[in-house]
């Protein structure tokens, strides 16, 4: 893992909460977040004082009022969110420099089975064919399969693709050969791609706790552990300075 890429993965991840506190702003204006405390603040302040019950009902009317329009603007920054948040991923996932030596290639529409020639400089070792589809969401995996190149060898090996589809594939081909693929239902996909195992990792100094995790793979997991971490740091950094604008900003009041 070079310095360069997780300097890469830190400002995406930095570029990333920028974005979604300035979505949050804008969705959930803090005046919201602040007349919803108050009106609840005032209920409780009749019941203590023991005012009328038609004051107290009023002022719960109010609070209702403030509660239900906090609730909406909470929920719109919770979808937004959520949909800025997939989208943010393909877009990383587009400068995963481990993507740099992968070999695209063209396929037809509608195709039970896809015929892939190996070059003739393949080197040896695991390898992926990826096949890619037009989601909901723009263009994605929809499978990802290994195969070896030369022979069979020790390594990490995981096989990638939705239940319904079944496929058939080489586990081992050599250099200028073909692999085929044969599904069990014709497919619509944008493309392939030949990936020759190239993964970037980084090892963590500590194990993950409930994930159990000491190894993260590829740009898009890095990017993700960065912005845990920065998320977490900058809440704390935020909290910190708020706390001093409060007080000095009391100090004023005092002074005054």
């Amino acid at each position: 893992m070079d310095v360069f890429t997780v300097l890469f993965a830190l400002l995406f991840a930095l570029l990333y909460l920028f974005l979604i506190r300035t979505i949050r702003s804008a969705l959930l204006p803090q005046s919201v977040v602040n007349e919803m405390r108050a009106a609840l603040k005032e209920v409780t302040e009749l019941m203590k004082q023991g005012k009328s019950e038609e004051e107290i009902v009023e002022a719960e009317r109010r609070a209702t009022e403030k509660l239900n329009a906090f609730s909406v603007a909470q929920l719109k920054v919770v979808l937004a969110f959520t949909v800025f948040f997939f989208l943010y991923i393909h877009v990383v996932a587009l400068f995963d420099p481990a993507k740099n030596d992968d070999i695209r290639l063209s396929v037809g529409k509608n195709l039970s089975t896809i015929t892939i020639p190996i070059p003739q400089h393949a080197r040896c070792g695991m390898w992926y064919v990826e096949g890619y589809s037009k989601g909901l969401l723009g263009e994605g995996t929809l499978f990802s399969l290994p195969f070896y190149v030369c022979n069979e060898s020790e390594g990490d090996v995981w096989v990638r693709k939705p239940q319904w589809l079944d496929v058939k594939w080489e586990r081992v081909v050599q250099p200028g050969e073909n692999l085929t693929l044969t599904f069990n239902t014709s497919l619509y996909l944008t493309h392939l791609s030949l990936n020759n195992g190239t993964r970037i990792f980084v090892d963590l100094p500590f194990t993950l706790p409930i994930i159990n995790v000491h190894r993260v793979y590829d740009f898009t997991g890095l990017f993700l552990l960065t912005t845990f971490l920065m998320s977490f740091v900058t809440n704390r950094v935020f909290k910190y300075l708020e706390g001093l604008y409060g007080k000095a900003k009391g100090q004023d009041a005092e002074s005054g």
